[in-house]
């Protein structure tokens, strides 16, 4: 998989919906991102899938690991190619009649 990434571009594509139980509100969302990888050599993609890094990641590596690295250009959201766009998420959640609010601080004795 690494080699076939190497040195192109592809896109990672996240969706959610959210639905509000009480009212029935329901929303959706795709988030894409494009990401470029950089040339990668035999030597390297051996390494990195000997590392067991990108085991349990789909398109076999994690960009917030090692394979960060290994990425010469994101356009779009860092969390979508995590795995969830926390922004869209939290612009999204108005529309189902929820809105996500910080805490205040709490001391620890």
């Amino acid at each position: 998989m690494l080699a076939r990434l190497s040195d192109r571009e592809h896109l990672v594509h996240t969706a959610f919906v959210l639905r509000n139980l009480a009212t029935g509100a329901t929303a959706e969302a795709l988030e894409t991102a494009r990401v470029r990888f950089a040339p990668l050599d035999d030597a390297l993609i051996d390494a990195y899938a000997a590392s067991g890094d990108g085991l349990d990641k789909a398109g076999a590596y994690g960009i917030q690991g090692f394979a960060a690295t290994l990425v010469e250009r994101i356009e779009g959201d860092y969390f979508t190619v995590v795995g969830f766009p926390l922004a869209r998420f939290a612009a999204t959640l108005p529309l189902v009649g929820y809105r996500l609010l910080p805490q205040p601080a709490r001391a620890f004795a």
